[in-house]
């Protein structure tokens, strides 16, 4: 309890005290007025009643009064003790006065600390802006990447043997044509010469000589006996055709590779 309540109590408890003594008085006075100045008060059950309660209440509150003022003093006589025992211990909680209840602490939760992630965030990285008056360079556009090196052509296929095709006659309705096959690897080599012409051509062996003739269509295979390292082969054949000028073949090849055709 504060001084101000206390005194406030005091106060109190005073003004009911004498509103106690002050209804006894009136109490009494009202009985003598009733039965009159000059008659003797009478001693009845009632009146006796009536003092008895009236002394009691007065002093009642007297008791009470008096306790009140020495609570006051006491705990006027305990606070210089309790400032100067604060003062002595340093901050801390107050030791409880009198005998009032010490108030509870409430336990004091520790609270998360934050990580380092969210207390130190890493500096962002920042762009310095241009001096004034400069026109940014635009950012360089990267090169298109260069296009593959193109494939060199295919070598033409080397063969130990060759083979020269050349027309030697041509007449209105056939050709004579004479072919030459030279071994030049350091063994013996077996050969086939394949010669095709146009559909449209029309051409047909008549007769051949020193070779071995197949057809198949308008492809002609030609071969004949394995040829010695370095040894050479002649052979010739006459064929028909339907058109009137001379024809070349469209494709003549030995062992794979291109044939030499002249004529």
């Amino acid at each position: 309890m504060s001084h101000r309540q206390a005194t406030a109590s005091v106060t109190a408890y005073g003004r009911a005290a004498g509103r106690g003594v002050a209804r006894l008085g009136r109490t009494v006075q009202r009985h003598i007025a009733q039965r009159g100045v000059h008659r003797p008060i009478e001693t009845g059950p009632n009146l006796r009643t009536r003092v008895v309660a009236g002394v009691a209440a007065v002093a009642t509150t007297a008791i009470i009064v008096l306790g009140a003022f020495a609570l006051v003093a006491a705990r006027h006589a305990a606070a210089p003790k309790a400032a100067a025992a604060a003062a002595g211990s340093g901050s801390g909680p107050l030791a409880p006065r009198g005998n009032e209840p010490a108030a509870p602490i409430d336990p004091v939760s520790p609270e998360p600390t934050a990580s380092a992630s969210a207390t130190n965030p890493p500096p962002s990285a920042t762009v310095p802006a241009p001096p004034a008056g400069t026109t940014p360079a635009a950012p360089a556009v990267p090169a298109a990447p260069a296009a593959p090196p193109a494939k060199p052509p295919a070598a033409a296929k080397v063969s130990p043997l060759t083979a020269d095709y050349g027309i030697t006659r041509s007449f209105a309705s056939g050709f004579v044509t004479e072919v030459t096959v030279t071994n030049r690897s350091g063994t013996d080599q077996s050969w086939a010469v394949t010669v095709a012409n146009a559909e449209s051509a029309g051409v047909a062996v008549l007769r051949s000589w020193s070779t071995e003739v197949t057809t198949s269509g308008s492809v002609i295979v030609f071969s004949g006996p394995p040829l010695a390292p370095g040894g050479a082969q002649k052979f010739g054949y006459e064929a028909t055709k339907k058109t009137p000028g001379p024809v070349r073949p469209s494709r003549c090849t030995i062992s794979g590779a291109a044939c030499a055709v002249s004529g």
